[in-house]
């Protein structure tokens, strides 16, 4: 090959790689107003949050990972691999077509009466040139699979819908198999009035970690009262048998019965995370923040694996609901103020989260108090297991009652702490389990004098979430409940009534539409 063939040919070569370097620098470079806020991460959609009108104190609720955030969350996770791959793709594909471009080099010039080229070499470099192009696309493919797959993964994290994988997605199902799409039947929603209405569900993607419940029953706790008024489907308290599962789900099988909790997804990355604190997570997905369009009041959810929990064998499906939020929290509650056999607890209410509160201290064989307005829960105090009841208002200052080491605060609103504070021994905990809006007054110089301690204490995190189910059902704890049907209906009733109190202990929601999918 002469020397100016031989310059002719780099140069082609050059013009292609500078013009694959384009090529890749606009597709990834926003060149709308629209793309470069939101590859910065300002996008300042809020429209998930679920909220309420003034006439509720609820606070706002905190900002959630939306779609669009996602979006810019997955770009920025995949660009570099992503880009490295198409590059490489790119750059081999320049090279086959350098190859078959000198290839013509070596071909017989026609007409020629003296024998001109080397037949044996163009074959040899076109030969070349099929490899590289072969391997340029196999690059390709597997960039985009692998893109793909990356942010199928991070769906398991952050549901949602995705703009960024949409435009490959059609290439990557030839390589992968296509989601499965689930219908969430029928759900009941809030709404600006107060009214519970029925409304149809929509579609969910069963991700490779989901799992997908058939919803049979549903606790309904207080915290739902909160969120009546939102544009959200309601209910955290569901159980149900498992129908389906995604294809990495190893430890959950169709048929299994399960349960899920307030919280149902964190980052799983984060040291909140890592010390086994996924409630504290700063991306964890709890109810009434994350996931608006679906909840336990339906025929169905779809969850990830990881926070699904299985029902221990002989555990009354009818009787679980209850336990995962309102068992899950009192329990959380004992377990985070280190609670001891043989120490005296007291329990301020005797409602929804008081009655299992007592039953799990008796079984602790701890000392309960139970500490109630007026006689009138004294007996059924005294048969779930409690030692002592004090009656407030008849002994309001505590005469002839032993002091408690801890006490949990179940009541429906913040009670005054001065008068409680005379019950507590020196170096009580005090944790408030009541959900209040209001500002928290309490004597301060008792507080430093006596170095008494008071501790938040959320919904239990996953392995003592576990823990209480175990628990609950070798001890035979179960909640007191009243059961109606899960129409708009029996939803709406259970509303109203639980707003007024008019319930002993907690309502249990049954789904009409329910059945058994083995």
């Amino acid at each position: 090959m002469s020397a100016s063939t031989s310059s002719a040919v780099g140069e082609y070569f050059t013009r292609l790689y500078e013009r694959a370097s384009e090529l890749v620098t606009s597709m990834t470079q926003p060149q709308d107003n629209e793309s470069r806020p939101l590859l910065h991460g300002q996008s300042s959609n809020t429209e998930y949050g679920a909220t309420t009108d003034n006439s509720i104190p609820v606070p706002k609720p905190r900002k959630v990972v939306t779609p669009i955030k996602v979006e810019a969350k997955v770009w920025f996770a995949n660009e570099r691999t992503w880009i490295s791959w198409l590059r490489a793709s790119l750059l081999i594909g320049t090279l086959a077509l350098a190859l078959f471009n000198s290839a013509s080099y070596y071909d017989p010039v026609p007409g020629s009466e003296v024998p001109t080229g080397n037949p044996a070499a163009a074959k040899t470099v076109r030969a070349f040139g099929i490899i590289y192009a072969l391997i340029s696309a196999f690059i390709l493919l597997w960039g985009l699979y692998s893109y793909q797959r990356r942010v199928t993964l991070i769906k398991m994290r952050w549901p949602g819908s995705f703009g960024t994988d949409q435009a490959i997605r059609p290439v990557t199902r030839l390589l992968s198999k296509r989601m499965v799409t689930v219908n969430l039947g029928t759900v009941y929603k809030g709404s600006p009035s107060g009214k519970i209405i029925e409304s149809k569900g929509g579609d969910r993607e069963l991700r490779p970690n989901d799992v997908v419940i058939d919803i049979a029953y549903s606790g309904l706790c207080g915290t739902d009262l909160h969120y009546r008024k939102a544009d959200m489907v309601l209910g955290h308290e569901g159980v149900g048998v498992v129908s389906q599962v995604g294809p990495e789900v190893t430890k959950i099988k169709v048929g299994d019965k399960v349960g899920w909790g307030y919280n149902h997804g964190s980052c799983g990355y984060c040291d909140q995370c890592w010390n086994g604190f996924d409630i504290l997570c700063g991306d964890r997905q709890m109810y009434g923040e994350a996931d608006l369009d679906f909840g336990s009041f339906g025929d169905r959810a779809v969850l990830d694996a990881l926070f699904v929990h299985k029902l221990p064998e002989g555990m009354d499906l009818s009787l679980a609901g209850p336990l995962q939020c309102g068992g899950a929290t009192v329990y959380s509650a004992i377990v985070n103020a280190g609670v001891k056999m043989n120490e005296r607890v007291g329990v301020l209410g005797l409602g929804g989260l008081g009655h299992l509160a007592i039953q799990y201290l008796a079984k602790m064989g701890c000392d309960v108090v139970v500490l109630s307005g007026s006689e009138n829960k004294k007996q059924q105090a005294l048969e779930l297991g409690a030692n002592e009841f004090v009656a407030t208002k008849t002994n309001p200052t505590f005469e002839g009652v032993k002091p408690i080491n801890y006490l949990l605060v179940s009541t429906s609103f913040q009670p005054d702490w001065k008068q409680y504070f005379k019950v507590l021994a020196p170096r009580a905990k005090v944790v408030p389990l009541t959900v209040s809006f209001e500002e928290m007054k309490h004597p301060y110089a008792e507080l430093v004098f006596y170095e008494y301690s008071i501790t938040g204490s959320v919904v239990a995190r996953r392995l003592v979430h576990r823990q209480m189910l175990e628990f609950s059902a070798r001890n035979n704890i179960k909640p007191i409940v009243e059961f109606l049907t899960m129409d708009e209906a029996g939803v709406n009733e259970a509303f109203e009534r639980l707003d007024k109190g008019d319930v002993r202990y907690r309502f249990v929601l049954k789904n009409p539409r329910f059945k058994s999918p083995v």
